[in-house]
C-alpha cells in the first residue's frame, strides 16, 4: 500500500479550509461559503468568478485538497476543471498550512 494511505489529518480538511476562508476579506465572504459540486465533493471558490476553487476530494481511497483553475464551458454553461492546479495529500496540505506565515512575510518584502 502507498505510504500516503496511512496519513491522517489532525483535523478535517474541511475545517482547515474553513479557517483559511474565514481569513479572506469580507468583500469575498459571500462567495466563499461551503458548496458541493455535482460529485458531492465539498469546495470553496477563491475568487468572484468561481474560476479558482479549493476542493476536498477522495481518489483511490486517499483524501486530497485540490486547488484548481476552472473555466465555463460555453456549450453547457458548466464550470469545468483545467489541468492548471495541484492536488495535495494530507501531509503536503499540512506542510503548506504550516508555511502560511512565512510565505506572508516573504510576500510583504
Amino acid at each position: 500500500a502507498p505510504f500516503y494511505r496511512s496519513v491522517k489529518f489532525l483535523s478535517s480538511p474541511t475545517s482547515i479550509i474553513c479557517n483559511i476562508i474565514r481569513s479572506v476579506p469580507a468583500r469575498h465572504a459571500s462567495n466563499n461559503a461551503k458548496k458541493q459540486n455535482e460529485n458531492g465533493e465539498t469546495y470553496f471558490q477563491l475568487n468572484d468568478k468561481d474560476t479558482k476553487r479549493v476542493t476536498v476530494r477522495e481518489y483511490e481511497g486517499i483524501e486530497y485538497v485540490d486547488i484548481r483553475k476552472f473555466f465555463k464551458d460555453k456549450s453547457t454553461s458548466e464550470m469545468v476543471p483545467t489541468q492548471k492546479g495541484i492536488m495535495l495529500t494530507a501531509e503536503e496540505w499540512k506542510t503548506m498550512i504550516s508555511l502560511v506565515d512565512q510565505v506572508d512575510k516573504a510576500r510583504s518584502k
